[in-house]
């Protein structure tokens, strides 16, 4: 299931690409955020001359950007990651790429674009980018770099440590301000604790890596920090996520059962009083299931009617205005990841979307987490499968900011499943 290219080919429609995109932006961009993209490249320059071009320095520099994401950053990392790529293939002899899911691939980028043509609301170009661009980027480009074993582990250490820096800062602010809803750095409290929920497990799963029990009780450390940060938001669907998870945690990994549940149990005694009067008035009055509800019947029904090539990337958010008789019902995208890429690109582009994640998840787990001597790929796979279940009220991995974590960690669990099965036939 896979397909070759010719390595030059590929850099000439990348540079092409990326010397139309850079124009288009400049052009529409503040100076302030041209500022903060070359910030962004400069340091990059510096850190790579110092600590070597490699994935393992592009990964780190990229977790920077979950410090605080902009949209023009977005864009500098997907740069990045081809760069970072175009340096590591010409260290090597090859000069052959291989494209993972070849038809899925194309299936995703053929209707996306016809999807994008009928995008006509400020924004819907982002979406594009982060469905159907940093998939194929990421995939691409990881899964032809050479393995290094550390690579995954210097990735989830990364983002933990993001995470845990920025659920410190979102606790102190949500302190200071007990009666609003604020996500730390980020613009959205909501879209944050998809990035909390990945980050919680991948410091879970750097816990369990670890043979010092200093370094244990770090990670355990950070964890329960990124727990508080996602309690001080209160986005009810990730913390459902973060108990899904947990709960596999404990069905599975006998050792940690005792600990999970007392954690379990005392989880009530760390949510803070403010938190609680907003969850007690949410099961009183909760209009958000009402929306949803009303959201998924009349996306649905938009689906049936452009079943195969959808209504275009964050039309929806213009079209519903005319859809509901109050701005206190409306909702700027479908609430589902499924619904929305259906709604967006169609069923067929839904499916290849959602094959390449289900293909790679159960690949990564016959050959990766069943045969792993600790529980640190099983904690991993089961940060993927939380987010995605976040994603059964939401449409995280379809927003930049989590978009961008979501794709780089499924390609190198990809690749980890790649070279799992070149180790076993050699």
């Amino acid at each position: 299931m896979t397909q070759r290219f010719n390595l030059d080919a590929l850099l000439i429609l990348f540079i092409s690409g990326i010397s139309l995109g850079l124009g288009i932006l400049m052009q529409s961009s503040p100076p302030s955020q041209i500022l903060i993209w070359a910030g962004f490249a400069i340091t990059w320059l510096i850190c790579s001359f110092i600590f070597s071009f490699s994935l393992k320095t592009n990964l780190v520099f990229i977790s920077l950007f979950f410090l605080r994401p902009y949209t023009l950053v977005f864009f500098a990392v997907l740069i990045l990651l081809i760069f970072g790529w175009i340096i590591e293939n010409y260290k090597q002899s090859s000069r052959l790429a291989i494209l993972p899911f070849p038809l899925f691939f194309i299936v995703l980028l053929g209707f996306g674009i016809y999807a994008l043509t009928k995008t006509y609301v400020s924004g819907g170009s982002v979406y594009f980018a982060a469905t159907v661009i940093v998939p194929l980027v990421s995939f691409l480009l990881i899964s032809n770099i050479q393995q290094i074993e550390e690579d995954l582990r210097v990735w989830t250490k990364s983002i933990a440590i993001i995470a845990f820096i920025l659920a410190v800062y979102g606790v102190f602010v949500a302190l200071m301000n007990p009666a609003e809803r604020i996500g730390s750095t980020w613009s959205n409290a909501m879209t944050i604790n998809g990035f909390y929920t990945v980050g919680f497990f991948f410091a879970l799963a750097n816990a369990a890596k670890t043979e010092y029990r200093h370094y244990k009780m770090l990670w355990i450390g950070f964890a329960f920090i990124i727990f508080l940060g996602m309690v001080y938001t209160y986005t009810r669907i990730a913390l459902v996520a973060v108990l899904f998870g947990l709960f596999i945690m404990i069905l599975r990994l006998k050792k940690i059962r005792l600990y999970a549940i007392t954690a379990l149990a005392l989880m009530t005694l760390f949510i803070p009083s403010s938190m609680a009067e907003r969850i007690s008035m949410g099961m009183e009055i909760d209009l958000s299931i009402i929306i949803r509800l009303i959201v998924w019947t009349k996306a649905i029904g938009m689906v049936l009617s452009h079943p195969f090539t959808g209504i275009g990337f964050s039309t929806w958010k213009d079209i519903y205005h005319g859809m509901v008789p109050s701005e206190l019902l409306y909702a700027q995208h479908a609430h589902n990841l499924i619904i929305n890429l259906a709604l967006e690109m169609g069923i067929i582009a839904a499916f290849a979307f959602l094959a390449i994640i289900i293909i790679t998840l159960r690949r990564y787990y016959k050959l990766v987490v069943k045969t792993a001597d600790n529980s640190f790929h099983f904690i991993v796979m089961i940060a993927m499968l939380s987010l995605l279940v976040a994603c059964l009220t939401d449409i995280f991995i379809q927003q930049y900011q989590i978009s961008i974590l979501f794709w780089i960690t499924l390609a190198l669990l990809f690749r980890e499943t790649k070279h799992h099965r070149t180790e076993t036939a050699s």
